[in-house]
């Protein structure tokens, strides 16, 4: 799903038992009916429950672009330039994926050691 904020977010976040994970970040210029521009900005975003394992993580992600199997299937076996793209977004999904990992370790990681400071 597209997300549109006047400020870049973070590529993760997490709020609560939710995560939101956001990619392909773009600046966008918009002039409306008054000749007036304003500048925003525009990602994918999709909202997961923060303890998502990194499979379901990877699928949620893949379904932003491929909603069913069914469409993931038919860009497999269509070949060509189908599939290479397929491809290269999923392996650009796990790599999202684990970068989630990543940030949840290191904002662990963080809390643990406040937690042994005080």
């Amino acid at each position: 799903m597209k997300s549109y904020s006047k400020e870049k977010q973070s590529d993760f976040e997490v709020r609560g038992p939710r995560a939101y994970i956001r990619w392909d970040h773009t600046e966008e210029t918009k002039t409306d009916f008054d000749g007036e521009s304003t500048t925003q900005w525009v990602c994918e975003e999709i909202a997961v429950d923060k303890h998502i394992s990194r499979y379901s993580l990877i699928e949620t992600i893949i379904r932003t672009q491929y909603p069913d199997y069914g469409s993931e299937i038919a860009a497999i076996n269509n070949g060509g330039e189908e599939y290479t793209v397929y491809q290269a977004f999923r392996e650009r999904s796990k790599s999202i994926a684990d970068g989630y990992i990543e940030y949840l370790f290191n904002k662990n990681n963080l809390v643990t050691q406040k937690v042994q400071i005080q």
